[in-house]
């Protein structure tokens, strides 16, 4: 809306741009994506507002300034991120751009794992119908009221000058949503604001009665659904007007909370294949899977760093439990469930199997195992058991076919 005001208030147009690269640049400051779905079209906004407050033969001096404001607010915004980054790792869009930048805490085999992450499997035109319905119809999380209503819209085209600039960011928006990341919803987030706009819109269409008490009953029928339905377990825990404390409780799992409840008070936990920490009050040390392996990085023989992962040995077990004793851990919590789907989507460093935990065991760096979130083996797929049954010493985690460990903990031995 801003970009909208910039030539539209005398006097204003400065403090406007200025402004409107502030909200921008907040954009891409959350998130890199805002770059190509905020800052460029409020850029494109702003100059095609120029254009038509202009005759055809204006130079483009005016605008100069205006742009010079806006390229500042936004340079507010985002630059101490860049900085920070470029500080930090030698590039200022860590990780991205790898290839063109570098970055001390980054590697050629983490970027690897981390692109094709981040972008869609595919780029079939076929499917964009299909796509864009998997976000405007079939998303549970999203209200009927936003795309429904947003859609008639099209019929102010001539009579509401903002609707066209409105639409064509719409346009712009799912493009490259479905384009240029890998089409999760939080990229189609900011098109909200601009989706309000147009389904607010439509009350314009028409003066009669009958429209607006149309509009009135759908809009009042959709609320008391979406009201109700938010309610529900089928999109996910509501915490409603439960106490937050039991709340929280009842969301942690329960390997997590055994834990937080079991684990002595000095205790430090290394997570093997775990991120999901939020719920943890204990002590811990983890890696997500676009970082280095802890396990990998700390037990590790240095002469090894060269061959290929699943070749390389561990340090002496002496050497390795003085190494975990000087990050101070006393348990290696491993999350081969978490394994397993990374495996199968993501990738996971193949240095992490049983065997080495078996091994460990056997060396007496570690005292003793305890299975804290068992699962049926039947639960899951051919190609995830397949999976499974492909990792060395494998066999101890469904010793009888029945159950898989799929969380274990283990403690390190005493000095």
């Amino acid at each position: 809306m801003c970009a909208l005001l910039v030539w539209q208030i005398p006097g204003k147009t400065i403090g406007l741009s200025i402004i409107t690269g502030l909200l921008a640049g907040a954009s891409m400051a959350s998130k890199y994506t805002g770059l190509i779905s905020v800052i460029l079209p409020t850029a494109a906004v702003i100059a095609v507002q120029f254009m038509k407050s202009r005759n055809a033969s204006a130079v483009w001096r005016p605008l100069l300034l205006p742009a010079a404001a806006f390229s500042l607010g936004v340079a507010a915004m985002i630059a101490p991120w860049l900085l920070k980054n470029l500080a930090e790792t030698g590039n200022p869009v860590y990780p991205l751009a790898y290839s063109v930048f570098g970055g001390s805490e980054w590697s050629p085999e983490m970027d690897a794992r981390w692109k094709p992450a981040h972008a869609a499997s595919e780029h079939h035109l076929s499917r964009i119908l299909e796509h864009i319905l998997g976000a405007a119809v079939y998303n549970k999380w999203t209200s009927g009221l936003l795309f429904a209503l947003a859609v008639p819209s099209v019929l102010l085209w001539r009579r509401v000058k903002t609707i066209p600039v409105i639409l064509c960011l719409i346009i712009w928006g799912f493009a490259t949503w479905w384009a240029l990341t890998h089409r999760i919803d939080r990229f189609w987030i900011p098109l909200i604001p601009l989706l309000s706009l147009a389904a607010g819109a439509t009350w314009l269409i028409s003066a009669s009665k009958i429209w607006k008490s149309f509009l009135l009953t759908v809009i009042a029928a959709v609320t008391l659904f979406n009201v109700r339905f938010c309610g529900l377990a089928l999109v996910g825990f509501h915490v409603g007007l439960m106490d937050l404390d039991a709340a929280r409780q009842t969301t942690i799992r329960d390997d997590i909370r055994y834990l937080n409840e079991a684990l002595p008070t000095d205790a430090r936990v290394l997570m093997v294949g775990e991120a999901e920490v939020f719920d943890a009050t204990f002590p811990l040390a983890y890696n997500t899977v676009f970082d280095e392996c802890l396990f990998e990085v700390w037990t590790t023989l240095p002469v090894d760093n060269q061959r290929p992962v699943t070749e390389r040995r561990m340090l002496p077990p002496q050497q390795t439990l003085q190494k975990l004793r000087e990050h101070r851990i006393t348990h290696i919590l491993v999350n081969w469930g978490a394994v397993l789907r990374y495996r199968l989507t993501y990738g996971y460093t193949e240095y992490v199997d049983p065997a080495r935990f078996q091994q460990l065991l056997d060396d007496g760096v570690l005292n003793s195992r305890k299975v804290l979130l068992p699962q049926l083996w039947s639960k899951l797929s051919r190609d995830e058991q397949a999976m499974v049954n492909s990792w060395r010493g494998s066999a101890r985690l469904h010793e009888d076919d029945v159950l898989f460990s799929a969380v274990e903990l283990y403690e390190v031995a005493h000095p």
